[in-house]
C-alpha cells in the first residue's frame, strides 16, 4: 500500500489531489523501478491494482473556458439536459477509482485498467475510461 498526492497548477488545470495504491499478487516490488513494474526478465507476475483518490478542482479551462475568455462550446443535447443553463454547474469535489490488472510474462506484459469518476456536471452522465497496453522489455 502507498499513498501520495498531486499539486496540478497552471493556465489548464488548478487542483489538489490525494490518493492510496494498493497492490496484490505475484509482483517485483514497486520501487525497483518502472519497467520492472510490468516487464522482469527472471520471473512472471500477475496482480491487482486499486487506486482510490480524491480530487479538488479549483479551475479546469477544459470545462470552464479559458483563462482570459469564459467562452467554452456547450452542445444544445447537453445544455438542454443541464436545464438549458449557459453551462452546467461543475462539481469542484471529484472521487475516482482505478483499477489494474498485470499479467506479465518475463518480458512480455499485458496490463488492462478501468477508472469510474464521479461526474464533472452536476446533472450530466459520469465518463469512464479504460486501456489495454501491451509491453515488451528488452
Amino acid at each position: 500500500m502507498l499513498g501520495g498526492g498531486r499539486v496540478s497548477v497552471g493556465s489548464m488545470i488548478n487542483s489538489l489531489e490525494a490518493h492510496a495504491l494498493l497492490r496484490t499478487g505475484n509482483m517485483s516490488p514497486y520501487f525497483d523501478g518502472l519497467l520492472e513494474q510490468y516487464a522482469h526478465k527472471d520471473h512472471s507476475q500477475v496482480y491487482l491494482s486499486v487506486k482510490p483518490s480524491v480530487q479538488y478542482v479549483l479551475y479546469n479551462s477544459l470545462l470552464e473556458g479559458g483563462l482570459f475568455s469564459k467562452d467554452v462550446y456547450v452542445e444544445p443535447e447537453v445544455r438542454e439536459a443541464a436545464g438549458n443553463l449557459e453551462r452546467p454547474p461543475m462539481r469542484r469535489l471529484m472521487a475516482d477509482v482505478e483499477l489494474s490488472a498485470v499479467l506479465s510474462l518475463k518480458r512480455f506484459a499485458v496490463t488492462f485498467s478501468q477508472k469510474f469518476n464521479t461526474k464533472d456536471f452536476e446533472d450530466l452522465p459520469a465518463q469512464h475510461v479504460g486501456n489495454i497496453s501491451i509491453y515488451l522489455g528488452f
